[in-house]
């Protein structure tokens, strides 16, 4: 597959919004108008999809409406970045009404993450075009933006960096995550390069056997969760064995999995110690780091760049521009 990069931003430039999956509640609409006030203080233009605020009962409008949103930013030629609002569970809906000729030549960058990793994926499955994991509009950037998601939006969008990518500092576990790692740590050792994949677990797990799930041969694999104790994380992870990811991929960064406390005590354990376990037939490195995932800053990763990772040294380095 031809890999697309879109254009790099500049200040001034549009950036269009759309509502891929669930409706965004009328209560939620400061904290929307939060989220386009952060893209406009950094310099940016918003162009807010028609569609946005529908509602086709849990779904922001129909799959028809939604889809029609994408191709109208597509087609756009002053947008040249489309965010989306929110996550949800129904993008998958959109999937066979997309034109992906058209997104093909209308190459621009779609951001977004959570069940908005059916389109990252499927966007680069389809198209060979570049996309952007990283926060969203409502509870990304709406919610307050955290200087560590700032810096790397920002250094992403305009000048494509490429390097190592930084702890925050900042980072914290609560209660409900305490199976996740509080810093970076290493679950198997080694070093692997290969194409940056990945996203949300239960999206990867959707998304395997479809026409729309991206091929994950040579791939660094990075995976997060919400909602999802270490139980169920065990089962996923044996999916994604049972399935044949694992056997294909160079390596595993392992994001945040929020709220993955099993209400007996009991029957917690380290997240990474369930991967490890699941992946124990294979070699590849895993390493555990805080920066991708619900309810924490994230670091914002080109999907379809080449990526490489020292699990020894605690390392992840993008290792090639995701932007023209």
């Amino acid at each position: 597959m031809k890999v697309i990069k879109p254009q790099r931003l500049k200040k001034g430039d549009v950036i269009g919004v759309i509502s891929p999956s669930a409706a965004i509640d009328a209560k939620f609409k400061r904290q929307f108008q939060r989220g386009v006030g952060f893209l406009e203080e950094l310099g940016f233009m918003v162009k807010v999809g028609k569609n946005v605020f529908r509602r086709h009962f849990y779904s922001a409008g129909t799959a028809a409406e939604r889809v029609a949103d994408l191709h109208d930013m597509f087609l756009d030629p002053s947008v040249k970045a489309i965010i989306q609002s929110q996550g949800g569970e129904t993008a998958n809906e959109m999937l066979d009404l997309i034109d992906w000729k058209l997104i093909s030549k209308h190459p621009k960058l779609f951001c977004g993450m959570s069940d908005g990793t059916v389109l990252l994926l499927s966007i680069f499955a389809k198209s060979g075009l570049v996309t952007l994991h990283g926060p969203d509009l409502l509870w990304g950037f709406g919610r307050g933006c955290r200087d560590y998601e700032k810096d790397s939006l920002i250094n992403f969008l305009l000048s494509g960096e490429v390097g190592v990518v930084p702890p925050d500092p900042g980072h914290k576990v609560p209660a409900a995550s305490i199976n996740s790692s509080k810093r970076w740590r290493s679950w198997r050792g080694g070093c692997a390069s290969g194409r940056l994949i990945g996203g949300n677990l239960g999206v990867i797990c959707r998304l395997r056997g479809t026409a729309y799930e991206p091929d994950y041969k040579d791939a660094i694999l990075f995976i997060e969760a919400v909602g999802v104790d270490v139980e169920c994380l065990a089962m996923n992870f044996a999916y994604l064995h049972q399935a044949g990811i694992f056997a294909k991929v160079r390596g595993i960064v392992l994001g945040y999995c929020d709220q993955n406390v099993m209400k007996d005590k009991r029957s917690n354990r380290p997240v990474g110690e369930v991967l490890a376990e699941a992946a124990s037939s294979y070699q590849f490195p895993i390493l555990e780091i805080g920066e991708i995932g619900h309810n924490t800053a994230n670091a914002n990763l080109p999907i379809g760049v080449m990526a490489s990772i020292d699990a020894d040294r605690l390392v992840l380095s993008i290792d090639e521009t995701g932007l023209r």
